[in-house]
């Protein structure tokens, strides 16, 4: 689509370079998070073949958007991000 915004040359944020030094997930906004996926989707780094994104709103209510071509592929996606995330301790 001709009105999609490109963040192929979107520059990093501060919360992003602090969060790659510090591997440290509160170093960084959610948008820092998904403008840094977009990043990467803009210049072909990565072509995602499944994405799901989960976010607590302010009023601490927990939702989620997924794109996927079938449920095992996002249960097993959720699974194995679930490991990683406990296994590099990144909070």
């Amino acid at each position: 689509m001709a009105d999609e915004k490109d963040y192929h040359d979107f520059p990093r944020t501060i919360g992003e370079i602090r969060a790659d030094k510090s591997w440290n997930a509160a170093d960084w906004s959610p948008r820092d998070v998904l403008i840094n996926v977009l990043r990467d989707i803009d210049n072909n780094t990565v072509n995602p073949t499944a994405l799901i994104v989960c976010y607590e709103t302010s009023d601490r209510k927990a939702t989620y958007a997924v794109s996927s071509p079938f449920l095992s592929v996002t249960l097993g996606l959720m699974t194995r991000i679930k490991n990683r995330l406990l296994q590099h301790d990144v909070l």
